[in-house]
């Protein structure tokens, strides 16, 4: 059989990984809008200085009199500018260092309106735009572009910071949530610690232990305990099996070396030996694989949380607040002599002259839909 993970250490596991991927998302989400922020900020300051310029261009008679200073007040680096022909698309005029990977893309260049202002992103470049008609005699369009270094540049002191704040986080979230979880499951922790306490009272009056299985999946489904603990608890247990969906049988587990001697002919005297026993261990054999025995009880659980669910939304009050299959729930017992005609559930106690605590159980084979039944009926 599979070893199974007590329910807290699944929770200090799920915990752990849930913590980082929020983390993650979050650190990402964060980088995502500062980059979006900083490219618009970059977008407008180029409108800025490529108006500036066109200004500058519209005062001179000829378009190779303008001296496109890229150190000019604009406190921008790097900055290139280039002015070219509307119509050939060739360069007129362009600063020193203006990058010449900037690919002409004739169509698009083409498709730009007069006066105003176009931001395109291309390559590693920012780059704005816009055509101009130069003293009514030629038409140019004047380009501003800056590389998209400055965004790293920009947004590399945020990355230093969230790589040595992230990780603090994490430490004390990560010490926040197992001091919620370890608080949570202290009442459960007092469970073994009572068994525990049952062991010693045996020990003390020279008694054995044993331990009803019937319901052991699904009760070990709600407890931070696991077969191997009742295993150096008690002396004898047995693990259910009808209830998780066997046609017959449960598997004793002795651990006292005391009572595993001649227990086979004790099963003969009490005439409990089966002719064909190895039914009963195919069965057993199938249920301790991959965690089946487990799964099993586990959806008796949720169908139960689901049934829960539905009856507080409807207003029911419960008896008990049970973490099983079983439900206690508190019913007028108008209700409860309706509710008899369709369901089958036990009687647990009177509360009232007026009111019926009763207990709704779910299994292995309860289906959704039986659950959705019994909430239209109450």
């Amino acid at each position: 059989m599979t070893t199974k993970l007590s329910i807290k250490k699944k929770l200090l596991i799920y915990s752990f990984f849930i913590q980082i991927i929020i983390l993650f998302i979050f650190s990402f989400s964060l980088y995502k809008s500062l980059e979006i922020s900083t490219i618009d900020k970059f977008q407008a300051t180029l409108k800025v200085i490529t108006l500036d310029i066109t200004d500058d261009v519209k005062e001179k008679d000829r378009v190779e009199d303008v001296v496109l200073d890229e150190n000019k007040e604009y406190n921008f680096e790097p900055l290139f500018i280039r002015i070219l022909d509307e119509k050939s698309h060739q360069k007129i005029i362009e600063t020193q260092y203006f990058p010449q990977d900037i690919e002409l893309n004739n169509k698009y260049l083409d498709s730009l309106k007069e006066n105003i202002v176009i931001f395109k992103e291309q390559n590693n470049y920012l780059i704005s735009r816009i055509k101009i008609d130069f003293n009514n005699s030629l038409k140019i369009i004047i380009e501003v572009a800056t590389t998209k270094d400055i965004i790293w540049e920009t947004l590399k002191e945020l990355i230093y910071i969230l790589a040595f704040i992230i990780p603090i986080i994490l430490i004390f979230s990560i010490i926040g949530g197992n001091f919620l979880i370890y608080k949570s499951f202290a009442p459960i922790e007092k469970v073994l610690e009572e068994l525990k306490n049952i062991r010693t009272v045996c020990d003390e009056l020279g008694l054995y232990l044993m331990m009803d299985g019937a319901r052991l999946g699904v009760a070990l489904s709600t407890v931070d305990y696991t077969l191997n603990d009742l295993a150096n608890i008690c002396d004898v247990f047995y693990i259910g099996g009808t209830k998780v969906g066997a046609l017959f049988g449960e598997a004793v587990v002795i651990t006292n070396p005391c009572l595993k001697q001649d227990f086979r002919y004790c099963i003969k005297q009490k005439g409990g030996m089966f002719a064909k026993g190895r039914l009963l261990g195919v069965q057993f054999l199938e249920l301790f694989k991959d965690g089946l025995y487990f799964e099993i009880s586990k959806h008796a659980i949720d169908m139960a949380m689901l049934l829960k669910d539905g009856l507080k939304e409807k207003g029911y009050t419960f008896y008990i607040d049970s973490p099983t299959n079983q439900q206690f729930v508190v019913l007028e017992n108008r209700k409860m002599e309706e509710l008899k005609k369709d369901v089958q559930f036990s009687f647990w106690e009177k509360k009232d002259d007026t009111h019926t605590v009763v207990r709704f159980a779910t299994s292995w084979a309860t289906r959704m839909e039986d659950v959705e039944k019994l909430l239209s009926l109450l």
